[in-house]
């Protein structure tokens, strides 16, 4: 499976070398990385992460086996600091216009469907769940309620 979890930030320079270097040879005409970068909106210091790696894996499957493409996604939990990095995906296509369609597709199914929920980090290390900027995740409700 194309995807990797880091505790802190993701090592982008790094990951991105990797992934070319495990592509380059396989007629790939396109690589079109994602870079998500950790600002400090409203004077805060970091993000926390928590995610559920289990059904994270099953969400990603489905990015998994694109029909002209692949795909590959690092992820953190943990803190963040501003500046940092907290999400990476590249894609790889045979031309550009399918690696930014897959680009725009997968990046919005995961801000919608991935079960990671961020929290604000304040300068004193409180950290504060933004229910506002979340997204309910579908089928988590309580049994028998919506």
């Amino acid at each position: 499976m194309n995807i990797e979890l880091y505790n802190g930030g993701v090592p982008v320079m790094e990951i991105v070398e990797r992934w070319h270097s495990l592509e380059k040879g396989n007629g790939w005409g396109a690589f079109i990385p994602f870079i998500g970068i950790v600002r400090p909106d409203g004077g805060i210091v970091g993000l926390y992460f928590e995610l559920y790696a289990p059904l994270l894996l099953e969400w990603f499957k489905k990015w998994e086996n694109l029909p002209d493409g692949k795909i590959y996604m690092a992820h953190s939990f943990g803190e963040v600091k501003v500046t940092e990095t907290s999400f990476l995906a590249g894609i790889f296509t045979p031309h550009r216009q399918e690696g930014f369609k897959y680009l725009v597709e997968f990046v919005e199914d995961f801000k919608a469907n991935a079960p990671i929920w961020k929290y604000d980090i304040l300068s004193g290390g409180e950290k504060i769940f933004r229910e506002e900027r979340s997204k309910k995740l579908p089928n988590a409700g309580l049994l028998g309620k919506e």
